[in-house]
């Protein structure tokens, strides 16, 4: 479930009072895309990425944040070219925040942005502009040497040869779905020499190779990568007590701990969950009921997080303001019969 917010910022550029809407918690079940987009819902939330004033045009992550020249630019004929007659798209809005973070030489945003906008074209089926953004986004990390800090494996303390990989990862799909895949290749055979005996990265330069060799430029997922079928978890395949979790206190949940639960969800064979982190090893070993306590506690003892339960059977409900049980359906509403 995601679950949003609205705030009212000042503009950086003009000082006008804007009310922007942010994520106060999402999640995701099922397999990210190659290029790290993750699944749903969290997929569906990108629309609240960029911050827009609706009053100087001017955008950004952070609407009350900027560079001294932005100002200044966005007063340009360039720039206000994303804003025809008033109007943008969000495909629009990710391109004017990278021109004003290439104006100020901001590196990650520069990145960040472009990526978005592909994510953006994509969503608006304008596979002209995704080809160009993703051929100009890999030129970019070339140039720059940029490092993507996402962890291909879900490592639990990854470092600076796992962001490679996983950037790595990002220009391959890159440039296979822009259709270049003489420029693929080359990147796969990197990947190939960093795989070494990484079943995980094996598979996936073996996906990657049979769908390069076929000119394939469509959009595949990790799961496809390495041969699952894909299946979103559903309410049903969870515990009440992983469904409280991920339900309500998603945001809260290690990486790993959220993929450990979705993946026993799923039903996945233990030899693909994506993580080497021992502890999470055992805990899945042991089931979800097990898992599932193990993060009860830990958002315990780190947040002060209690599970709400049923006064009557002591299940976990669906929500922390629920008034009634969807085990034994005992009900505490004020206007209900007390079934106690």
């Amino acid at each position: 479930m995601t679950t949003y917010f609205t705030k009212t910022v000042g503009c950086y550029c003009c000082g006008g009072q804007v009310e922007v809407r942010g994520i106060a918690s999402t999640n995701s079940f099922g397999f990210s895309d190659l290029d790290f987009r993750p699944a749903e819902m969290a997929r569906s939330t990108i629309a609240t990425y960029p911050q827009y004033c609706p009053n100087c045009h001017y955008a950004w992550y952070d609407l009350n944040q900027g560079d001294p020249a932005s100002p200044d630019a966005i007063q340009t004929s360039e720039y206000r070219a994303f804003f025809r007659e008033g109007q943008t798209s969000l495909s629009d809005q990710f391109a004017a925040i990278a021109s004003l973070a290439d104006l100020a030489n901001e590196t990650s945003i520069r990145i960040r942005a472009r990526h978005h906008r592909i994510w953006a074209a994509d969503d608006a089926k304008d596979s002209q502009l995704a080809t160009t953004t993703r051929l100009e986004l890999c030129e970019l990390i070339q140039k720059t040497n940029y490092a993507f800090e996402f962890s291909f494996d879900d490592s639990p303390n990854p470092g600076t040869e796992t962001y490679r990989i996983s950037t790595l990862l990002i220009q391959i799909d890159l440039v296979r779905r822009a259709r270049n895949f003489e420029t693929a290749s080359a990147f796969l055979l990197n990947l190939r020499s960093s795989a070494g005996d990484n079943r995980f990265l094996t598979e996936i330069a073996q996906f990657l190779g049979e769908r390069i060799s076929d000119h394939d430029s469509a959009c595949y997922t990790f799961g496809d990568a390495l041969g699952l079928a894909e299946r979103v978890p559903q309410a049903k395949d969870l515990d009440p007590l992983s469904d409280y979790l991920l339900r309500n206190h998603g945001a809260l949940l290690k990486d790993v701990e959220r993929n450990a639960l979705r993946t026993i969800a799923a039903g996945r064979n233990q030899k693909w969950w994506m993580t080497s982190d021992p502890a999470i090893l055992k805990l899945l070993e042991a089931g979800k009921p097990t898992l599932a306590s193990h993060v009860e506690q830990r958002l315990k003892t780190e947040y002060g997080i209690s599970v709400s339960r049923c006064p009557k059977c002591a299940a976990p409900l669906r929500t922390p303001t629920a008034k009634q049980c969807a085990r034994c359906h005992h009900s505490w509403r004020p206007t209900s019969h007390n079934t106690m």
